[in-house]
């Protein structure tokens, strides 16, 4: 399963799949999912830090819903994205063109062979358990992840990570080999639902994906996480650390994520 991650979201968002009308009202829609993170976001970091100068990073940034909501809501001076998958990136290239997008470049390349300048940004993004999936690549890769978020941000900079510690869903597969949930998307998702199949695998969790078009059709993709619970924070020395669990209180979920802060020293 070597470079699994790597793969599995690769014809996520194909445009093919959409016309004038769905683009627009799936990017619409996407734009105001990002209502409670951007509300997140001004309550903890923004308004807390007195330099804000706006420079914000986002890691697996997918379409670039969020860091063009960020521009949108006048929050982001320049902004940088990251994402490995090719449809996802080019996705990200109409979503620009449709809010007329002036300070977002997004990068179809892994982060992890990045070579920014140090000490540049106020804010790195990895939400959608970003943190949870290149951990499960290698301990080497979670580490070269957190280093090259520090050397990245300003001093006092935050890295905001959107983390699962599947404790339920552990527990679930102690007691049996696997089990599999159903997931449900906006009425302006290309697909209705994705049935996703959970079991373990050494210390991470496989979860294979079956996701149904409207049309009828299915497609499918695999991925494995790290599960990150609050105990791993701890050892962390380089940062000062906030956990929130305000976010599972505004995002109702199965799975039960949760926000870390990690403020530069």
């Amino acid at each position: 399963m070597k470079g699994i991650n790597y793969r599995s979201y690769r014809h996520v968002e194909k445009l093919i799949n959409f016309n004038d009308t769905s683009l627009r009202n799936y990017c619409e829609d996407k734009l105001k999912s990002c209502d409670e993170i951007i509300k997140f976001i001004k309550k903890k970091i923004t308004k807390k830090n007195k330099n804000w100068d706006g420079k914000i990073c986002e890691i697996g940034s997918g379409n670039g819903k969020l860091l063009y909501r960020l521009e949108l809501d006048r929050l982001l001076s320049k902004g940088i994205g990251f994402e490995i998958s090719r449809s996802r990136y080019q996705f990200s290239k109409e979503f620009s063109k449709l809010i007329d997008s002036k300070k977002i470049k997004i990068f179809n390349k892994d982060f992890l062979k990045s070579k920014l300048k140090k000490n540049t940004f106020d804010l790195i993004i990895g939400v959608d358990i970003i943190f949870n999936l290149i951990s499960a690549n290698s301990n080497s890769q979670q580490l070269q992840f957190l280093n090259l978020c520090r050397k990245y941000l300003k001093k006092n900079g935050v890295l905001l990570l959107e983390v699962m510690s599947y404790k339920n869903e552990i527990k679930l597969l102690k007691k049996k080999n696997s089990f599999t949930r159903t997931f449900y998307f906006r009425k302006s998702d290309p697909y209705k639902n994705v049935k996703a199949k959970y079991r373990l695998i050494d210390q991470n969790i496989y979860i294979k994906k079956i996701f149904s078009h409207r049309n009828g059709s299915n497609s499918f993709f695999s991925n494995l996480v790290k599960p990150i619970d609050y105990n791993f924070w701890s050892k962390l020395q380089e940062w000062n650390i906030e956990i929130s669990k305000e976010w599972s209180s505004i995002i109702k979920s199965k799975e039960n994520e949760y926000m870390v802060i990690l403020r530069k020293k």
